[in-house]
């Protein structure tokens, strides 16, 4: 299978599916996308405040890659092989999140050791925590913004979506039309003051299609759990899809009724917050959780 590159500079700041795609692509192929912060590098000091930066720069996507054989009712299969950070993250504190009225504006330029994979964070080491803010793909409606999530991916900020990771996209529009950037250093679930380690890089991905599989919002597939997501403007909205979905995606592989599914959840289901740092101007995203089981894959 072949493997290509996508330069930083080919970014857009929407997904949406008037965008040329950068590259196509064949199921199997593997891409490399070099990212930029989610700030667009607009913060080199301590000195550079984020109220001094143009908004319409941030978050970008690299891409959008046009993957061959992906059609709307299709599935996007993700699987993160790899994601690299440079040799410093941002930080910022900008007005947001539970803390606000006691944290002034402030820039933090953190240092990170390659060798020992940790970040110095004034007088601590953070182990890192290397994982993709932004992925998804088009939608089938009007473009979305890159800062923002939905049931086409988007700013997911989910701390699992790592090396080694499996996502699944719902497909939209033809090929697909995949970007990735805002790539962490580390981040906490729920992205307390609404930044994490902000930092430039390269994600490295394989992709391919399942074709004819329903599915509504993106799954997550780690070494050992199935993850469905939601974003909505209330918990309890989030929470509802999140659960419905997995119910859903549980009744063939496990044969159970929807009330068996219901009691199994609350006794080894998981809830865990993805962010959920400014209510009052941005959806909560968060993800329901269970174990895999061996011969009981949630999709295929």
């Amino acid at each position: 299978m072949a493997h290509y590159e996508i330069k930083a500079e080919d970014r857009q700041f929407s997904f949406d599916k008037e965008h040329k795609p950068v590259i196509t692509v064949q199921r199997g192929d593997k891409i490399t996308f070099n990212t930029v912060d989610c700030f667009s590098c607009q913060l080199e000091s301590p000195e550079d405040l984020i109220g001094d930066i143009d908004f319409d720069q941030v978050n970008p996507g690299t891409g959008p890659v046009y993957v061959e054989g992906a059609e709307p009712g299709d599935v996007l299969v993700v699987h993160v092989d790899d994601v690299e950070v440079k040799d410093y993250g941002i930080s910022v504190t900008y007005g947001v999140g539970p803390l606000k009225e006691n944290s002034e504006i402030r820039t933090k330029i953190i240092p990170i050791d390659q060798e020992r994979q940790i970040a110095k964070f004034n007088d601590l080491e953070i182990p890192l925590h290397k994982m993709i803010g932004v992925i998804g793909v088009a939608p089938a409606g009007d473009a979305i913004g890159c800062g923002r999530i939905g049931d086409h991916g988007g700013n997911m900020d989910n701390r699992l979506i790592q090396k080694g990771a499996t996502l699944y996209f719902p497909v939209n529009v033809s090929g697909a039309l995949l970007q990735i950037g805002d790539l962490h250093g580390a981040m906490g679930d729920g992205e307390l003051d609404g930044a994490a380690l902000e930092c430039s890089g390269a994600a490295t991905v394989t992709v391919d299609v399942i074709k004819d599989f329903k599915l509504e919002r993106p799954l997550i597939e780690t070494e050992n759990r199935w993850y469905t997501t939601a974003a909505r403007d209330t918990y309890q909205e989030s929470l509802e899809l999140a659960m419905k979905d997995m119910q859903k995606l549980m009744r063939e592989p496990y044969g159970w009724d929807d009330t068996d599914i219901d009691i199994y959840l609350s006794i080894d289901g998981h809830v865990e917050i993805n962010q959920g740092c400014d209510l009052d101007s941005m959806p909560i995203s968060l993800r329901v959780g269970i174990p895999k089981q061996k011969g009981k894959n949630l999709i295929k």
